[in-house]
């Protein structure tokens, strides 16, 4: 079953990608990244309003265990070969993002990842519009963002499709080596809320799972 309804899935999608068009305007014409070398084996990084970036990551996704609020119990969700469950996954992500200041970055991923289930099955996750907002630290040519996402996923599996929230957060760390490009190695831990209600058809709240995933991905991003 879907966990919003059709007109509130609607209405969080027009919100989403209200706010891409407005961070592209409101951003786009301020100024762009400065990278400061001092001299040439010292770089630091300054960012100002409307800075932006685009980036890829690439790497494996990682099924770590599924919660039953239920009973309180755990339940791993990696597999072995006398206890096939999930494999070992792979996920991709595209991020936009545009600084508000020197160290508040906000924007939007759009993800897939997959896993393969006991029969061959593949289970995928495909979470189209994430919020998210990163905190900057830095020391020299390194930047190293705090994330927090908040968004849907559509998770299927087998013949089922249903829309989940998504919550992920984590980190990465950035080496700048001068001029636009940017690359990094990224840390995210996925938790996904598989709710149901009672309505006819639906597993119902008896079935209702917390699954936590690790995303451990190596990044290019393009500053400007």
């Amino acid at each position: 079953m879907d966990f919003f309804s059709p007109s509130t899935r609607r209405t969080l999608i027009i919100i989403l990608f209200s706010t891409v068009f407005l961070f592209g305007f409101l951003f786009g014409s301020f100024g762009q990244t400065e990278v400061v070398e001092t001299d040439p084996n010292d770089v630091v990084i300054a960012r100002i309003l409307g800075d932006q970036h685009f980036s890829f990551a690439l790497g494996p996704y990682i099924p770590l265990f599924s919660y039953d609020p239920n009973t309180g119990e755990s339940e791993s969700l990696i597999g072995s070969t006398a206890d096939p469950r999930l494999s070992l996954g792979a996920i991709g992500t595209l991020r936009w993002g545009a600084f508000v200041n020197s160290v508040i970055n906000l924007g939007l991923d759009l993800s897939w990842a997959f896993n393969v289930g006991a029969n061959g099955d593949l289970l995928s996750q495909f979470a189209p519009l994430t919020a998210r907002m990163s905190t900057y630290l830095r020391s020299g040519a390194f930047e190293f963002p705090l994330h927090l996402g908040l968004g849907m996923n559509i998770l299927s599996y087998k013949e089922t499709t249903i829309l989940t929230p998504l919550v992920k957060a984590g980190g990465s760390v950035l080496w700048n080596p001068g001029g636009d490009w940017a690359f990094g190695f990224n840390l995210m831990y996925w938790w996904i809320p598989e709710l149901y209600g009672d309505a006819a058809g639906s597993p119902g709240p008896s079935n209702n799972r917390f699954g936590n995933f690790l995303e451990v991905s190596l990044s290019a991003l393009y500053n400007f």
